[in-house]
């Protein structure tokens, strides 16, 4: 986890330089000047030739990539390696619990626990380990674009703050349904394995209709909670999207009243908040998945426990 940091956050600070050059590199090209100021607040390389601020920047490529594949090697394996964790220790728990347990464990749950439910945490530890390097990169840029208008800065993080605020509400929705959801399809499946271990006994009672309308009530509930849930799912993307657009508008508005900056250095800053943004939308979508697949986590956890508890 500690490499997946450093790396996320090495390369938001790299990003965010070779964006700076490359705007500072075309406003150069465009005014026909041979050389390039790169003045980064309390940092200042001087004046550059352009074939030295080329050669920079494909060497902070380089650099990126070298970056982005030992960040996706270290997320690759943390992802597989909690899901195999996850199912050594289940397996285990029931293996060594006692018989009394093992006999009342219904047939499949085992299995649903095991091969279902946890899979769900090689999802969550994808998910999280995205939302930290979203996290940090987007502090990377936060930083850096404070460097060229502190003003303008601080306006979007006051902004992304409001916006999370607000959005937390639609969040925890979002996990009650998705809490209820599960229930509602284990429930689902319950009687459906009723139906299919008892199937001699609905025909000889002549119970079939009555286990049907059973069955079709707890699904059509399951999709009213499942639209309900995923309308949530589209609506907070959207919702974020539009407010760092407002974000954006708000903070040229900061620069243009207070700071008068030459052309390169509004667009750098203005390329930063948009691509920090980016970064803000990527941990929100991140925390709503979170949120969905979090009590089917919860579940495979409670299992697991009640296993080893007894």
């Amino acid at each position: 986890m500690v490499g997946i940091a450093v790396t996320a956050f090495a390369t938001g600070l790299l990003e965010a330089l070779q964006l700076y050059m490359i705007v500072t590199l075309a406003t150069g090209l465009a005014s026909g000047n041979q050389e390039i100021s790169l003045d980064v607040g309390p940092f200042d390389a001087g004046d550059l030739d352009r074939s030295t601020v080329l050669a920079t920047s494909l060497l902070i490529l380089v650099l990126l990539a070298a970056l982005a594949l030992i960040n996706s090697v270290l997320t690759a394996s943390l992802q597989t390696r909690s899901l195999n964790l996850a199912r050594h220790n289940g397996l285990r728990a029931f293996v060594e619990t006692t018989w009394q347990v093992q006999s009342r464990e219904p047939e499949g749950r085992l299995q649903q626990v095991l091969s279902g439910w946890l899979a769900q945490i090689g999802v969550g530890s994808l998910q999280l380990t995205s939302g930290l390097t979203a996290g940090l990169s987007f502090l990377a840029y936060l930083l850096s674009a404070f460097l060229l208008s502190p003003l303008a800065s601080l306006a979007v993080v006051g902004g992304v703050v409001l916006v999370a605020l607000l959005l937390v509400p639609i969040i925890r929705r979002t996990r009650r349904l998705a809490r209820k959801n599960i229930a509602l399809n284990q429930h689902y499946a319950s009687l459906v394995s009723q139906a299919v271990r008892m199937g001699r006994e609905v025909k000889v009672f002549d119970v079939g209709d009555a286990l049907y309308d059973d069955a079709t009530a707890i699904a059509d509930e399951a999709e009213e909670v499942g639209r309900r849930q995923r309308v949530l799912a589209k609506i907070t993307p959207s919702a974020y999207q539009y407010a760092a657009l407002l974000l954006i508008i708000v903070g040229l508005a900061a620069l243009d009243s207070v700071e008068r900056s030459d052309l390169g250095q509004v667009g750098a800053v203005v390329l930063l908040m948009v691509r920090s943004l980016s970064y803000g939308q990527k941990m929100m979508s991140c925390a709503q998945k979170l949120s969905e697949i979090g009590p089917v986590i919860e579940r495979a956890s409670q299992a697991i426990q009640s296993y080893e508890r007894d």
